[in-house]
């Protein structure tokens, strides 16, 4: 649905990610509310600027795309560099898993669990730090009855236990 490119200000010469969406992709697979709502929780982070999450600049549109522009700069999503036939050394996999367990921390002091922790929504950043990038299924446990949400959400092959049976889950979820 959206793609990562790098974008250099006019003015500042500094360069951001930038993610583009294309209204039309976003309108036929219905994903509207979803991308609506992963830039709005972005933008509504309470917490200080961390290395492990982007950090939202702006948000705008034109007449065919959505745009939202982050500080980091992307390199590439981890999916990319994760080869079946060569796996990423015991050291690079525990730096990324650190990273990542570090953005999660971050997000869940806020009560925010993030639910769709894949590859694919981890990216690589030029100063070498693991981003997590998806935020269109995260939900505020702040705002649910008892702390717990029932929605069943994410790519099928990193659900939770606790998700696929319907037992109910917090920010558990986001460390399966």
């Amino acid at each position: 649905v959206s793609s990562v490119v790098l974008a250099e200000s006019f003015v500042t010469t500094q360069v951001y990610s930038m993610r583009v969406w294309s209204k039309a992709r976003v309108i036929e697979e219905m994903q509207q509310r979803r991308v609506i709502h992963g830039v709005s929780t972005l933008a509504a982070t309470k917490s200080p600027p961390c290395r492990f999450l982007p950090q939202l600049i702006c948000a705008f549109e034109d007449a065919r795309r959505l745009f939202a522009v982050y500080s980091s700069r992307v390199v590439c999503e981890l999916s990319s560099i994760v080869v079946p036939d060569e796996p990423l050394t015991e050291f690079t996999c525990r730096y990324y898993v650190s990273n990542v367990l570090l953005a999660l921390g971050t997000r869940q002091i806020e009560g925010i669990v993030l639910r769709t922790i894949c590859p694919e929504s981890l990216v690589i950043t030029a100063e070498g730090f693991c981003q997590v990038t998806d935020f269109r299924s995260a939900k505020n446990m702040n705002t649910t009855d008892g702390g717990r949400t029932y929605t069943m959400c994410g790519a099928p092959n990193y659900l939770a236990p606790e998700m696929v049976t319907g037992q109910g889950h917090s920010c558990e979820v986001d460390l399966w």
